[in-house]
């Protein structure tokens, strides 16, 4: 099986144990929705992108 360009974007950042928010750079906004925002970040030690996605939990529970 070969690796696809867009493999980092779909794989995991638990493949590194103790994984932290500390260790991810927050590059921009991607997406914007009612409940959050989703953000382009790369991690600082494995140099991989990730898309990170941040919920307002007080809209959330608001909602039900």
């Amino acid at each position: 099986m070969t690796s696809s360009p867009s493999e980092c974007l779909v794989s995991s950042p638990r493949e590194e144990k103790n994984t932290t928010l500390e260790d991810f750079k927050i590059i921009k906004v991607i997406g914007k929705g009612s409940f959050g925002k989703v953000f382009l970040v790369s991690n600082k030690k494995m140099n991989k992108f990730y898309a990170m996605k941040r919920i307002n939990k007080d809209i959330l529970i608001e909602k039900h």
